[in-house]
């Protein structure tokens, strides 16, 4: 096949990590019997005008000659061809993450020209341009996501690649730290030249490579005689200089890939980076095969020294690092490269999962719970489709992937359908948009169409929550469809909505509704997933359920990249978001009523009698309460701050600025996944008994655990005693590693499914 690789070459011509993928990635398509030819189009970044000439001259390339068409870094997507790969290293970052630190955010022109390139590269990416989306690293496409919605869209998929050298040399006792790449800002060389201050040992400090602040970093270790640059090393060198070191500290700045950690790895070298190095700490496994670090100059010399310290740890580290790239080779990316029609493989088992709520951002329990269990499935076992709608007017049909094998299908609620349900939760005085959908979803077709579409294809149906069941029933049944039944329930939903909508005329009606939908899906389902042993005990009582067919898939935590804060990172966070003294935190969902009766006795019962202590509540539970206590609010004390829904990146700061997690539900069912955020981040934890349900929760080993009345005095109790702090703290991280994080849950879901779907 003729093929060619579209590359862009600029002022001088400097060469890197992406000039050796393009002659390795030519080199092995030739190896393979291709007729691969690098195309090189010259781009001049140097200004706005020469950016837009380059992809101009990349739309106009004429490569009709050959069959195959991979461009690389921007602006080669703008080629046209139809038979055309992306393997994206990155788009131009001046224009997406780096905006900020590059230019003068508020300078309108830029802001125009960003918009343009913006606009350029959806067009040159689309999926009706390119059969495939690769990139190099996962950072490549999440800075792009943050840049844009637009690139939910797309499916990207991770592909990483060997480096240059074929041949690395067996390693060597360790005699310097070396610190190899190009010389700019954006990989931090200063962050290992000013840690030197901190290494407490006679150690010399290699830096090799050349960059345009190369003389800036010179001046800045001129009075260190242990730092030495070297210049550009040829492949050999390099290799030497990897086998002799005793570290390799690669520090950028959200890096695409980082083929400095794969080199490092493939001399068996350990490696420290930092927690915003983008995919190279994704690569990097703490503890593992390296350390990932704040970058912090101390932080980084303190690992050092541990390594210097313990070359044995070093040695098992860089073991470890070679075991887990020594599947990256060029005949993996060419394979993957050239699949082009690549399909779902038909041994992988296909689930469709329905439900009526968006799932990505996972706001909230219900969406926590579908997002994350199947997120962590094992891709290459199963390809799953989620079905599910926007619950509010405004929004277009969207279609995106949470993950490689995780697809999300939302398609908008109607008018008739959103009027309909404002008429039955008025007369209830209760949110009733989820307990109306088995009646009112027809009034959105479009989900019955799409439900249809998806569902004749599947080899696993599973209704999380049961207001759609009636729905997908009906669709089994039209199709003839011999599909397994499974309910993922996150509640007894009879007894949660009889509690909550009982006390009405209307209310009453609707809950035992409830009860006729999930009787039903609990008796033909085939396997029944539930958070606890009290759910499961109430669907044998209440429906008779088979015992053998319900399973515990409890409720967990995402452990991955959440980290217990010590105190000086508390103190950072407290000052980012303007907290003082000691902090509670209560972060819930609003519009659920056991989480509007938590927020309620918070604000007006349990803050006037601990007045020392600030609350801080986090998430839709805020504007719930506020609208339902709208008189009320003036009158909050001055120790209550509702911060509202956040990011999941300062969810998480805010939680680990906190000082105690409370957690003050009185009804409800199922289990808190509140509880498991606060204990990942080692939050000492108060909760009710009812709130402490279906967890393995021990009073005052991994939580206090008390009723209403008792919350004043155990924080009390906790802010004043340390060592009982630190206590709960340790034993509620070990809890979940032990029991709830969500990788172990999700397998244990995987052998259930096989199971009954082999029975």
């Amino acid at each position: 096949m003729k093929i060619a690789v579209v590359t862009p070459v600029g002022i001088g011509g400097t060469r890197g990590g992406a000039e050796n993928l393009y002659e390795g990635l030519v080199c092995a398509l030739n190896s393979k019997g291709h007729d691969a030819k690098q195309i090189e189009v010259f781009t001049d970044e140097s200004s706005f005008e020469g950016i837009l000439k380059s992809y101009c001259e990349c739309f106009y390339m004429d490569l009709s000659e050959y069959d195959l068409v991979i461009s690389t870094k921007a602006p080669t997507y703008m080629v046209r061809h139809p038979n055309h790969v992306s393997y994206l290293l990155h788009t131009i970052r001046v224009f997406y993450d780096m905006f900020d630190t590059e230019f003068n955010p508020k300078d309108k022109e830029k802001q125009k020209q960003r918009k343009l390139i913006h606009e350029f590269d959806k067009y040159g990416l689309s999926p009706e341009r390119v059969k495939k989306h690769f990139v190099n690293g996962s950072a490549v496409y999440k800075r792009m996501i943050g840049a844009n919605e637009f690139w939910k869209k797309v499916h990207f998929e991770a592909l990483h690649h060997p480096p240059k050298i074929e041949n690395f040399n067996e390693p060597q006792k360790g005699e310097f730290i070396f610190f190899p790449g190009r010389l700019h800002h954006w990989k931090r060389p200063e962050l290992i030249i000013q840690a030197m201050k901190y290494v407490k040992h006679d150690v010399n400090l290699i830096i090799s490579g050349r960059g345009e602040d190369e003389n800036h970093y010179k001046e800045l270790a001129k009075d260190d005689g242990r730092i030495k640059f070297v210049g550009w090393l040829d492949d050999e060198k390099l290799a030497d200089f990897y086998s002799r070191s005793i570290v390799i500290p690669f520090l950028p700045i959200n890096e695409d890939y980082g083929l400095v950690t794969v080199e490092a790895f493939k001399s068996k070298k350990p490696v420290i980076t930092c927690t915003d190095s983008g995919e190279t700490a994704e690569i990097v496994k703490d503890g593992v095969n390296g350390f990932i670090v704040e970058p912090d100059t101390g932080k980084i010399a303190e690992k050092i020294n541990y390594l210097i310290e313990n070359q044995d740890e070093a040695k098992r580290m860089g073991e470890n690092g070679y075991d887990s790239v020594k599947d990256i080779t060029w005949d993996n990316v060419v394979s993957r490269l050239l699949d082009t029609t690549q399909k779902p493989s038909v041994n992988k088992i296909r689930l469709l999962v329905t439900d009526n709520q968006v799932l990505d951002p996972p706001i909230g329990g219900g969406r926590s719970r579908i997002y994350n269990l199947y997120k962590n499935f094992d891709g290459s076992k199963f390809d799953i489709t989620y079905l599910g709608t926007f619950d509010w007017l405004g929004p277009e049909d969207r279609e995106q992937m949470l993950d490689t094998h995780f697809r999300e299908v939302l398609v908008p609620m109607t008018v008739p359908h959103i009027s309909i349900d404002s008429i039955i939760s008025r007369l209830c005085n209760k949110t009733t948009l989820d307990v109306t959908i088995p009646y009112l979803l027809k009034f959105t077709p479009k989900y019955q169409r799409k439900l249809k579409e998806l569902i004749k294809d599947v080899d696993v149906v599973i209704v999380s929550h049961p207001w759609v069941y009636p729905y997908v029933k009906e669709e089994l049944e039209k199709s003839n469809k011999k599909a397994t039944l499974v309910y993922d329930s996150h509640n007894f939903e009879y007894g949660v909505k009889k509690k909550i909508l009982g006390d009405s005329f209307v209310g009453n009606f609707i809950s035992e509704k409830v009860k006729k939908v999930e009787n039903e899906l609990v008796r033909k389902s085939d396997l029944i997933f539930a958070c606890s042993d009290e759910d499961a005990y109430n669907f044998s009582k209440e429906y008779g359920a088979e015992k053998d067919k319900i399973v515990i898939i409890p409720n967990g935590a995402s452990l991955k990249n959440v980290s217990v804060a010590n105190d000086d990172e508390k103190s950072i966070f407290k000052n980012k978001f303007n907290f003082s003294g000691t902090i509670a935190v209560f972060l819930a969902s609003g519009g659920y009523e056991p989480n509007d009766m938590a927020a309620e006795f918070i604000l007006f019962e349990l803050a006037p009698q601990v007045e020392d202590v600030n609350i801080i509540l986090i998430g839709s539970v805020c504007d719930s309460i506020s609208r339902k206590f709208k008189d009320r609010m003036q009158t909050l004390g001055k120790n209550v701050r509702l911060m509202g829904v956040v990011s999941e990146e300062d969810k998480i700061e805010q939680l680990k600025s906190a000082d105690i997690a409370l957690n003050p539900i009185s009804t409800g069912s199922g289990t808190n996944i509140k509880i498991f955020d606060y204990l990942a981040v080692g939050l000492p934890l108060i909760t009710t008994p009812v709130g402490a349900r279906g967890i393995d929760l021990v009073n005052n080993e991994n939580a206090i655990i008390c009723e209403l009345s008792g919350f004043a005095e155990a924080i009390r109790i906790l802010s004043s005693d340390k060592s009982l702090q630190d206590k709960i703290s340790k034993n509620g991280r070990q809890l979940v590693e032990e029991k709830y994080d969500w990788r172990m849950i999700a397998g244990k879901a995987e052998k259930e499914l096989e199971r009954i779907i082999k029975a």
